[in-house]
């Protein structure tokens, strides 16, 4: 019978090397990676940058300018939602409605499960 032995140590400090060269490309990577975010965050700035220069730049051709300015900022902000409506009332009707079914459909499930 032939026996392989194999010492504990150089195998153990082999993969402690790998654990280390591990490592060391991992921070490599991740400032690469951090590098690549920053430049494309500065590109993304610089982009944003020109394009409102390019606007303000089209703005004194206007009348006064301050109604596109206005106009601009709404455009990038979003419709607003307003909580307190008319037909709140009929939004509360037909969430009891909704609320009725789900209740009905969860009796007859557990009388499904019960019997």
């Amino acid at each position: 019978m032939n026996l392989l032995i194999v010492s504990v140590a150089p195998v153990s400090q082999r993969y402690a090397e790998m654990l280390r060269e591990m490592q060391e490309h991992d921070k490599e990577d991740k400032l690469e990676h951090k590098k690549s975010l920053r430049e494309k965050k500065l590109q993304k700035k610089m982009k944003l940058k020109r394009k409102r220069q390019e606007e303000t730049e089209a703005g004194p051709e206007e009348d006064s300018g301050s109604e596109s300015d206005r106009g601009r900022d709404t455009a990038n902000k979003g419709k607003k939602r307003y909580f307190n409506r008319d037909d709140e009332d009929n939004d509360a009707a037909k969430d009891s409605d909704v609320l009725v079914q789900q209740e009905a459909l969860a009796l007859k499930l557990l009388s499904k499960m019960h019997s």
